[in-house]
């Protein structure tokens, strides 16, 4: 299923890169933000046994051809989801990168490229370690094996703590904004 995200984030670069040209950039932020929001509720609800339980969910061949061939309508819908998340964040992402990138003079583009990178992966260590408390946080309130049960919690607080980048993050217009009109 993470493989699905990945997929997505592909899928989002691309479509944001190719229909976000001019002004259009800037209603991708929008749209990825609500989408991801949208789609970490969804896989929330799927995973918290509202909807049911996959039915290979205890099943021993964790083989490709096994996880193709046995998975049913509730793990499709997850791997789906799962795919629209990393589509969200692929369509959030690249405007704000395109706008990053065009905002320093010529000379310190290197440098903001640079701690640009850095800061994408300062995020994904606060990531891992996010999902280590949240999991640790999970096994003190739920027990052993807490963690995998409530999982699906984590995608809930990821949710919130998107809201207000929904709700409140607009992508300030740039220079070439201004040109494009």
């Amino acid at each position: 299923m993470v493989a699905g995200i990945g997929i997505g984030i592909a899928a989002g670069c691309l479509v944001a890169g190719f229909f976000g040209k001019g002004r259009g950039g800037r209603s991708w932020v929008v749209v990825g933000a609500w989408s991801m929001t949208l789609s970490l509720l969804v896989i929330g609800y799927l995973g918290s046994g509202l909807a049911g339980v996959p039915a290979n969910a205890n099943h021993v061949d964790n083989s490709l051809y096994a996880s193709l061939t046995q998975a049913d309508r509730l793990e499709w819908s997850l791997r789906l989801s799962m795919v629209v998340l990393g589509l969200s964040a692929g369509m959030f992402v690249v405007p704000v990168q395109v706008y990053l990138q065009q905002a320093p003079p010529p000379e310190f583009k290197g440098r903001l490229l640079g701690v640009q990178n850095l800061v994408t992966w300062i995020g994904i260590l606060l990531s891992a370690a996010y999902a280590w408390a949240f999991g640790r946080m999970l096994q003190a309130f739920a027990g052993e094996g807490g963690d995998s049960k409530y999982q699906w919690v984590v995608f809930v607080s990821l949710a919130v703590l998107m809201l207000p980048i929904g709700l409140l993050y607009r992508l300030p217009e740039s220079d070439a904004d201004h040109s494009s009109k």
